[in-house]
């Protein structure tokens, strides 16, 4: 099964961090404008087997995606599977490791494909691609809206 992991350096404590993270009303604000994400149903807050129903745009296409919170330990791990959506499979895993005021955020997924026509678009190369540059702007977006004298 392929996998995508990059770790990103935040100087931020580990416990604003997850508790960002945990909450899903910050996860349209992690993914591009172009996206149009929206969240139809989910908790306040994050704990083990939450259900998150998520609307998103890719190249024009509306998805409906549900995950569900399968791993969660305060202020070091997060982990979803995705259990409806246009891949096979997918689980997210969000491990941080703090260091003073400093964390490391690492992102794990682990991912399969679509089959049939759509799998012919979606291989594994073009999810990692666009895997990388949505990983990029969310270090971006986590550095303005978290770390201290960036805008935001």
């Amino acid at each position: 099964m392929p996998v995508f992991e990059a770790t990103m350096q935040l100087r931020c404590t580990a416990e604003a961090l997850f508790d960002f993270l945990v909450r899903p009303a910050n996860l349209p604000k992690l993914s591009p404008p172009d996206w149009d994400l929206r969240l139809l149903e989910a908790p306040e807050i994050c704990q083990l087997g939450s259900r998150l129903v998520i609307q998103a745009k890719r190249s024009g296409i509306p998805q409906r995606i549900v995950s569900e919170i399968i791993g969660l330990e305060p202020h070091s791990v997060l982990i979803d599977e995705m259990r409806e959506g246009p891949l096979r499979k997918l689980v997210h895993s969000r491990t941080l490791l703090a260091n003073g005021n400093s964390v490391s955020l690492t992102d794990r997924i682990e991912f399969e494909p679509p089959r049939g026509l759509l799998g012919l678009i979606l291989t594994a190369q073009r999810i990692e691609k666009d895997l990388a540059a949505l990983h990029e702007f969310r270090l971006k977006r986590i550095q303005e809206l978290l770390e201290p004298g960036q805008p935001g």
